[in-house]
């Protein structure tokens, strides 16, 4: 059944690219690993068409992290549901963090069997030029996954116009970084 909803969310990710953009650019898809554990870490600079630009774009299964609040939200929480989304739960949303737990059990399982984790790690969407402060989330899971396989891929995203329907957009992937050793060397 998540091989169909992985199907149904790739189908559906594509539709709305190209509704939504003129033209989606990608550079740099050969950095993208074709198997094993991959952290792909973004910008997020446009909210919602964040997750949907990578799902449509990049050729793995990615299961996103998302606040805990999008959950409540009646019109996003079944693309959440559909395309395996794991919830995040952060302070400034005055919900139990203590949830985190498993939160980061789910990413290590997925990490561990091979997948695929994609973040924002400046925990935030914004409207400025400029990367915001990042948050500890993906070094915390790089480290936790302890899989000495692990690929860390930085993605960027560049919109012309964001706010313009049929504007264009790019993804760049950048060079991926082999996961260190989390072993404490004495």
């Amino acid at each position: 059944m998540r091989r169909f909803l992985d199907h149904a969310t790739l189908w559906l990710a594509r539709v709305l690219a190209a509704v939504f953009y003129r033209s989606v650019e990608v550079q740099g898809l050969e950095r993208v690993p074709e198997t094993g554990p991959v952290l792909f870490v973004a910008n997020h600079g446009n909210s919602l068409v964040d997750p949907l630009l990578l799902i449509a774009r990049i050729p793995r299964t990615l299961r996103f992290l998302a606040k805990s609040t999008l959950w409540k939200n009646p019109a996003v929480r079944p693309l959440l549901d559909l395309s395996g989304a794991v919830p995040v739960f952060r302070r400034q949303d005055g919900v139990d963090m203590s949830q985190n737990d498993a939160t980061f059990s789910r990413c290590f399982e997925e990490l561990r069997a091979g997948g695929c984790i994609a973040l924002f790690p400046e925990g935030i969407s914004y409207h400025a030029s400029e990367l915001q402060p990042l948050k500890t989330g993906a070094a915390r899971i790089a480290l936790g996954a302890a899989t000495s396989q692990l690929r860390i891929v930085p993605v960027g995203l560049t919109f012309e116009e964001k706010w313009r329907f049929r504007s264009r957009a790019l993804v760049v992937v950048g060079e991926r970084k082999r996961h260190f050793s989390s072993k404490v060397i004495p």
